[in-house]
C-alpha cells in the first residue's frame, strides 16, 4: 500500500497518476495502443497557450510529486524514478520560461521561490540550465536570480544587439 491519494479540484493531475502508482510496479510491458488523445489547442486547455502560466494548481502537482520523492521509503531505484520525474516537471517550467519567454517575471519568480524554498535541490538544477548566446554558454537563470548580473546582462544584450544591428545595416 503506498498510500496514494489523488490531489482534487486542480489540472495536471495526470502528472500524479502516472507517477506516484509506478512505484508499486514489479514489470512493465506495452501495448501498441493508444488510450488516450491530448488535444493540443483545443481552447481552455491548460496546456493551450493562453494557459501557458505558472499557476498554484502546477505548484501544488509539483509539490505532491517533490514530496512523494522525498517521504519515499522503497528501493532505491524507484525513489530515483520519482526524483527523476519530479526533476523534469520542474525543469521544463524553467526551459519554457528561458527558451520561450512562456511566463511573467513576476510569476516564475514566485514559482521560483516557492519551489526552490519547498526542495533546495531544484537551485542547483536550475542554475545548471544554459541558453546558447554569443558564442557560448550564458547560465541564465543563476544570471537572472542576482539582481545585478541581470540587470548586466540586460545592458550587455542590448549592447550587442545594437552592435550586431549596426554591422548587418
Amino acid at each position: 500500500d503506498i498510500k496514494y491519494r489523488q490531489t482534487e479540484h486542480i489540472s495536471y493531475t495526470d502528472q500524479e497518476w502516472i507517477h506516484l502508482p509506478i512505484t508499486t510496479v514489479e514489470t512493465v510491458f506495452s501495448i501498441p495502443v493508444y488510450l488516450y488523445q491530448y488535444l493540443v489547442g483545443r481552447a481552455g486547455q491548460t496546456m493551450a497557450v493562453q494557459s501557458s502560466k505558472i499557476n498554484k494548481d502546477y505548484v501544488i502537482m509539483l509539490s505532491a510529486l517533490g514530496n512523494a520523492w522525498k517521504e519515499y521509503n522503497g528501493p532505491a531505484h524507484k525513489k530515483d524514478f520519482l526524483k527523476n520525474k519530479f526533476i523534469n516537471q520542474t525543469m521544463r517550467r524553467y526551459d519554457e520560461f528561458v527558451r520561450f519567454s512562456l511566463y511573467s517575471q513576476k510569476d516564475f519568480r514566485l514559482f521560483d521561490k516557492t519551489m526552490t524554498s519547498r526542495f533546495p535541490i531544484l537551485k542547483d538544477y536550475s542554475n545548471r540550465l544554459t541558453i546558447h548566446k554569443w558564442g557560448g554558454e550564458i547560465p541564465f537563470i543563476r544570471i537572472w536570480r542576482n539582481p545585478v548580473l541581470y540587470t548586466l546582462y540586460r545592458v550587455v544584450r542590448k549592447i550587442l544587439d545594437l552592435f550586431l544591428m549596426l554591422c548587418y545595416e
